[in-house]
């Protein structure tokens, strides 16, 4: 689920569910980021979001750096 903190673009991401198949990687979060017009370095970080407003207030928190090149 896909909202904006207000600068007009979809920059916040709530993910509902996990894999639950009886199969390797069940109860994981699997996430795909896309990018196919623009180079550069995108951040992207996950928490356990209790109160639903951002990571930034969240002890329980990690972060991947994903590096666009073309």
């Amino acid at each position: 689920m896909l909202s904006d903190t207000g600068d007009g673009r979809n920059d916040r991401c709530f993910q509902s569910g996990y894999q639950e198949k009886g199969i390797a990687g069940d109860q994981e979060f699997h996430a795909r980021m896309n990018n196919s017009t623009m180079e550069g370095t995108q951040s992207v970080v996950w928490c356990y979001d209790s109160d639903r407003n951002g990571c930034s207030n969240e002890q329980i928190k990690d972060r991947i750096t994903i590096n666009w090149a073309r």
